[in-house]
């Protein structure tokens, strides 16, 4: 400021020596100017500074990867001379790149868009994330760029980048433990009502699956699974996430399997690890599949809480511990790493894993 204060007078005094030879009193004429012009641009600013009030909020509370989050400032007591002269301090926290918090100062805004590439880099949404963004402080600049007047703020506005909805495969690749053995089955669909194991003495003939049988060479059977309340528990394992392609990976499974439980009428509730042995619960009935719109805001809403608990989610964290969780009967677990719930000391015997390497989603 004081920069251009100087640059000012420079100006003035170069004028009022140019002119001083044509125009009587033109000194005294450009003295006043030069106090009166700064005063009445102060004044305005200093007015500008108390009326103003401002909110700021996201144009999409939720948008999908690669799209650009925008912003929308609501004002009120704005001179229209002035809005030009609007800059704002900015903190910006963007899960997708370890949580770090930058910050930016008198950054101007248009368009719906922050100005800068670094921070619509720090805004970018290449990966699934949540982005807070906070001004902290408004600068209300006069009309000649000579005062600057900072106003503090404590405006917040989220935006949560979703993952795509993927179809998920009618070959789902889910492991789960036997009660006689550790070998690994492979179900059919979400919401089959069987499960396909070797043939045991006793079982009877018509619950072979024929197919399958000649395929493996061995006879196969189609055990029918017990009845279900047609309640699902779907964990998701924040334990396995390592990188930002893997929360990808994760969270597009999670949303799929969401959505096809769901689809294929069971409710589901969605069990969010705040850590490896303590959850939140969210349920998700079937009835809102009636309703495409109800059921992509509840999952949405479901996703959401996800993205903000794994953003805080400790750094190498040991592997859920499932036993502590409250499953219902029919229980599914999205994880990068299903190796690990299949060592005897990870095992639960009511646990199916969905393996996301399965999808090809990388």
């Amino acid at each position: 400021m004081r920069k251009r204060f100087l640059i000012y007078l420079f100006i003035l005094f170069l004028l009022s020596f140019l002119t001083v030879f044509y125009v009587e009193y033109s000194f005294l004429l450009m003295l006043i100017i030069a106090v009166a012009v700064p005063l009445i641009s102060w004044i305005l600013a200093f007015i500008q500074s108390r009326i103003i009030q401002l909110e700021i909020f996201p144009e999409r509370p939720y948008i999908e990867l690669s799209e650009k989050p925008t912003y929308a400032f609501h004002k009120s007591g704005v001179f229209r001379i002035l809005q030009n002269g609007l800059r704002y301090d900015i903190r910006v926290k963007n899960s997708a790149l370890g949580g770090v918090v930058h910050k930016y100062r008198k950054v101007r805004f248009a368009g719906g868009e922050f100005s800068g590439k670094k921070l619509m880099t720090a805004l970018s949404a290449t990966h699934v994330c949540a982005i807070e963004l906070t001004v902290m402080k408004l600068h209300i600049i006069d009309l000649l760029s000579l005062f600057d007047f900072r106003k503090k703020t404590n405006m917040h506005a989220g935006v949560v980048v979703l993952p795509p909805l993927k179809n998920c495969p009618d070959g789902l690749l889910i492991y789960t433990d036997g009660a006689d053995d550790a070998a690994r089955a492979q179900f059919g669909v979400v919401g089959d009502d069987y499960e396909l194991r070797d043939y045991r003495p006793g079982d009877r003939m018509n619950r072979v699956h024929r197919v399958l049988s000649v395929k493996e060479d061995k006879l196969i059977i189609r055990n029918p699974l017990p009845e279900s309340s047609g309640i699902c528990s779907l964990v998701a394992d924040f334990s396995s996430i390592h990188t930002p392609k893997d929360r990808d990976v994760l969270f597009t499974a999670l949303y799929s399997c969401i959505s096809r439980i769901v689809h294929e009428n069971s409710d589901c509730i969605v069990l969010i690890p705040a850590d490896h042995a303590t959850v939140s619960r969210h349920p998700i009935s079937r009835a809102s599949a009636v309703d495409p719109s109800a059921l992509r805001d509840s999952i949405f809403k479901v996703l959401t809480d996800a993205i903000h608990t794994e953003a805080d989610y400790p750094d190498e964290q040991d592997p859920l511990d499932i036993d502590a969780f409250p499953l219902e009967q029919v229980a599914y677990l999205v994880t990068n790493t299903p190796d690990i719930y299949l060592k005897s000391e990870h095992k639960n015997q009511h646990l199916a894993v969905i393996d996301t390497a399965s999808w090809n989603l990388r």
